[in-house]
């Protein structure tokens, strides 16, 4: 395991024994992927376990932010997004994350949903920094493209915090 993937695991295991105590059983293994990718990151269930897969873009991110972006993946695997089988296909999960992934009206009911279970689980913070790399890393058209897609933008994050006492 390289450096980076020790320091992602270490990050997911943290996240897991302080804000996901329902995930201390399951395994969640971190898997890197090519920059050419346009996202960041995704979750998968297969073999018996979770994947978290994240862009090797991000090996210079800071901390908060990755606590933010792995906060997020976990959130996807509480809420049940992975496809539900017992033995799992990576292969059959990932053909199906690409045809739903970029479906606009399901995305946005997805995305804001977890986004706002990560501020609920006091990382609104962390996930207001991450939006701000966004802002940072991507062309004005790709930022609008992700909020969009329902994810929250850093106003929306700030102001959902506030109103459930989490900023």
């Amino acid at each position: 395991m390289n450096k980076y993937k020790k320091k992602y695991q270490r990050i997911v295991d943290d996240l897991i024994k302080k804000s996901f105590p329902e995930l201390k059983e399951k395994k969640v293994k971190i898997v890197e992927f090519p920059k050419f990718f346009v996202f960041w990151s995704f979750a998968q269930k297969g073999f018996g376990r979770y994947y978290i897969f994240i862009n090797k873009k991000r090996r210079n991110a800071n901390v908060k932010s990755l606590k933010a972006q792995l906060a997020h993946e976990l959130c996807h695997i509480v809420l049940d997004h992975m496809d539900k089988t017992v033995f799992g296909d990576l292969y059959h999960n990932f053909r199906k994350f690409l045809s739903i992934g970029f479906n606009t009206k399901f995305s946005r009911r997805i995305e804001t949903k977890v986004d706002k279970e990560v501020i609920r689980r006091g990382y609104a913070r962390e996930l207001y920094s991450s939006d701000l790399d966004w802002e940072k890393t991507f062309s004005e058209r790709i930022v609008k493209g992700l909020y969009a897609r329902g994810y929250l933008s850093p106003e929306q994050i700030e102001s959902y915090a506030k109103k459930i006492g989490k900023w």
